[in-house]
């Protein structure tokens, strides 16, 4: 089977350095899979589910928004954070997912960077409670 070179970097450093067979996550422009000889490209990462196989194996991981590229065989992901379905604690994202909502429902007291801010806070945990929920063991 044919495979990809997945590296994902966050500000802290790699947090995956691997051969895969193939990676779905979310995009701007929606869903995308990637497969080895995929045509090149570059996008917004969205934060979700980033669900990397290798030999038919899932490596689920939670991440928040950021850029992809693909070009010749090599994706590379650069994102805020990310983060393995094990290493998610469930019920602490659902707490403060609760709270960001709960920030949001003021959103007439705050500036528009405040709530843009907040909203994208809320994505992340969003995305890691999905994650978590989905994917740990």
């Amino acid at each position: 089977m044919n495979s990809l070179n997945l590296k994902l970097i966050t500000p802290h450093g790699t947090i995956l350095d691997e051969e895969i067979n193939q990676a779905t996550m979310n995009t701007e422009a929606g869903e995308i899979t990637v497969l080895a000889n995929h045509t090149p490209l570059v996008s917004v990462l969205r934060a979700g589910t980033l669900l990397a196989k290798k030999d038919g194996k899932n490596m689920p991981l939670a991440v928040a928004g950021g850029i992809i590229q693909f070009f010749k065989n090599k994706l590379i992901i650069l994102t805020d954070t990310a983060e393995h379905a094990s290493g998610i604690d469930l019920e602490r994202a659902q707490q403060k997912a609760a709270k960001l909502a709960r920030e949001l429902g003021q959103k007439e007291k705050m500036n528009l960077t405040t709530y843009k801010t907040l909203q994208r806070q809320l994505e992340r945990e969003q995305a890691r409670i999905g994650v978590a929920k989905k994917w740990r063991k």
